[in-house]
């Protein structure tokens, strides 16, 4: 008989508008560009927070138009726009680098994804090596759920490392019947040594 313990949870249990705990997650901030997003990352509840009911909100706020052009006279979009050249929108990115890690098990989230054109929600982890320095995709990654807010149907799944280039890796993808943003879903993995 196989027996399974629950290792870590996270149930964004708290009040409405507050942060995610310190403790787990961190930000990455700025505009990264990484995959040719069009978003500055903040830690503004505006952006990331608890609605109370045990759910994270990650949102995305247009700051600017196509033509770089600030929505508002806000100085706070005005500095965001200074400091990311082509982006467009505010939004966030969190993770858990350097204050947990897990190697094997099941792995899910319960979540309703983002849809739209430009949007690109996922949930993934990547290698604790790449703490220490080895460049991705070396470090590896494994995708849990990646979508695209155009295919808003669409899961993919894909594993990065050491060999691959960067725009290829091995998964599956899963088309749902329904849009992901139309319900919540539970997405997981299975990782064992090998498999």
């Amino acid at each position: 008989m196989l027996f399974r313990s629950l290792l870590w949870s996270e149930e964004f249990n708290g009040k409405k508008g507050t942060l995610p705990n310190s403790k787990i997650w961190s930000y990455d901030l700025g505009g990264l560009n990484q995959n040719g997003e069009l978003q500055y990352y903040t830690k503004s509840p505006q952006n990331i927070s608890l609605n109370g009911s045990g759910q994270l909100v990650i949102t995305a706020n247009r700051i600017a138009d196509q033509s770089q052009m600030a929505i508002s006279a806000d100085p706070a979009i005005e500095k965001m726009l200074n400091a990311c050249n082509g982006c467009q929108f505010s939004s966030s990115r969190i993770k858990t680098a350097g204050k947990l890690s897990f190697q094997y098990g099941r792995m899910e989230i319960r979540m309703k994804s983002a849809s739209g054109e430009g949007s690109w929600p996922a949930f993934w982890m990547l290698g604790t090596d790449l703490l220490k320095g080895i460049p991705w995709p070396d470090a590896g990654e494994i995708d849990i759920f990646e979508g695209k807010g155009a295919m808003p149907n669409t899961v993919f799944g894909t594993i990065h490392g050491p060999g691959f280039s960067p725009g290829g890796g091995l998964g599956s993808i899963y088309e749902n019947p329904n849009p992901l943003n139309a319900a919540y879903h539970t997405i997981a993995i299975e990782w064992k040594k090998n498999q």
